[in-house]
């Protein structure tokens, strides 16, 4: 949730546009990654200016697509009379959020309406249990290899984190046929999202699953009183996104009453990164209150 995480515990935007919109980075080019580049803004106007730098395609960059990438500049002015938004909230139970985070997200949605849109109940007729697996398997597949140089030169060995071991040792057992079933399960999971779209123009689920938690806290091993696995599990909501390869914006929601914030994630369909910065655009004027507040320090 690099780009949503953050976003979403600072009161901005974040966009992770969809594979290739942004080239991807880094000298293996065929095999789709999981993380992907991409802006960051205190308001959507911004974050398409950054993402028209950023996009297109790229000589050197294999999986790079053609994009009309001036057109994330803007104008982002559209009427969004009777779009239809799918709120995903907990994932149906499956996904565990604490109650505030969840209060505060529909808390948003009201501005959806306010702007003419409707906004029903939206959920994926697929287990979750069977994604988790798959993406963890990929990601020390993905991650994990890459760093086994590190771990195995005792100049470096030490100066890696401890996930950072986790991830290696997993990748180390990790089989041919295995890493083919988890994308099975991926591209399954992907075809499943992708059906919601036939009643819904947007998703929109919370963008963290918690409020920010302290600084000298490593990672959250409990939300909603249920214990993380991982140290990563925290990130699942944002993780079922990053699965299926579609766009998803990081947009504020709202603040705790003790002041802390929490953020939504607008999800639109393949190739539809212009539609989600015209929604997120009319969202920022709806919900300008949350919007323009800032930390006591910034304002």
């Amino acid at each position: 949730g690099s780009l949503r995480n953050p976003a979403a515990w600072n009161n901005v935007f974040g966009f992770r546009t969809g594979t290739g919109v942004i080239p991807p980075e880094g000298n293996e080019q065929w095999i789709s990654k999981m993380g992907v580049p991409g802006p960051m803004a205190r308001h959507v106007a911004d974050l398409g200016l950054v993402l028209s730098v950023m996009a297109g395609r790229h000589p050197q960059s294999l999986q790079s697509i053609d994009v009309d990438a001036h057109a994330f500049a803007g104008p982002l002015d559209a009427d969004h009379k009777g779009v239809r938004i799918g709120w995903l909230g907990n994932w149906g139970g499956r996904v565990p959020h604490d109650p505030a985070v969840l209060k505060i997200c529909e808390g948003a949605l009201p501005a959806f309406r306010a702007m003419g849109c409707t906004v029903d109940a939206a959920q994926v007729d697929f287990e979750i249990e069977p994604v988790w697996q798959a993406l963890l398997l990929l990601r020390s597949w993905m991650s994990g290899t890459g760093l086994q140089r590190l771990a195995d030169d005792p100049a470096t060995r030490d100066l890696i984190g401890p996930q950072a071991h986790w991830e290696i040792a997993n990748s180390r057992n990790i089989t041919g046929a295995q890493v083919l079933n988890a994308s099975a399960v991926r591209s399954t999971w992907t075809r499943a999202v992708d059906k919601l779209f036939e009643h819904h123009d947007f998703l929109v689920a919370p963008a963290v699953q918690l409020l920010p938690f302290p600084v000298e806290q490593l990672w959250p091993t409990e939300v909603a009183g249920k214990t993380m696995r991982t140290y990563h599990e925290w990130m699942l909501g944002t993780f079922l996104v990053t699965m299926t390869g579609l766009p998803a914006l990081a947009a504020p929601a709202g603040f705790s009453p003790g002041g802390l914030p929490a953020g939504i994630q607008i999800i639109g369909r393949r190739g539809a990164e212009l539609a989600c910065l015209k929604l997120a655009h009319a969202y920022e004027q709806a919900a300008r209150p949350v919007i323009d507040r800032q930390p006591p320090a910034l304002a």
